[in-house]
């Protein structure tokens, strides 16, 4: 983890941050607005995190490939091959659709259901071992799994 900006709060209190996290040699940022997760003990830090990615754009892909791009526009691209497609959200009230579980290489990251994607996933066009190519509009920073060594 490389930085926290805080985004709005009230007399000391934050309630939505932006969080700056490396991933290879590129800078990512990440809304941290669920529960705020990230605390400025994990800055510096190589952290575990649940990600959750918001797409604009979905699209089912025939190339088995799994990878981030993070310097080719403004919106992040993640590909990669679908894990599962019936991960329980536990992390919003109520509990929102199902997230789907997409393996980019660098581990896994979920993604909201859109409604072009629920329909594909009815279909039975996308299921585990599917591929994606995910552009997202935001990505939001669910929780922090583990906080390891100082970098």
């Amino acid at each position: 983890m490389v930085d926290i900006i805080p985004e709005s709060g009230y007399q000391g209190e934050v309630y939505d941050q932006w969080v700056v996290v490396a991933i290879d040699k590129s800078k990512l940022k990440v809304f941290d607005n669920t529960a705020i997760a990230a605390s400025e003990t994990c800055v510096g830090s190589e952290c575990e995190l649940t990600l959750l990615a918001r797409p604009s754009e979905v699209e089912l892909i025939e190339e088995q490939q799994c990878m981030v791009e993070l310097d080719c526009q403004e919106d992040p691209v993640f590909t990669g091959r679908v894990v599962d497609t019936a991960v329980d959200d536990v992390w919003h009230t109520p509990p929102g659709k199902p997230l789907i579980s997409l393996d980019i290489g660098l581990g896994e990251i979920l993604v909201h259901p859109t409604n072009k994607l629920g329909e594909l996933i009815e279909s039975d066009k996308v299921e585990p071992g599917s591929y994606l190519r995910v552009i997202t509009y935001r990505i939001d920073l669910l929780d922090i799994v583990g906080v390891g060594t100082k970098q």
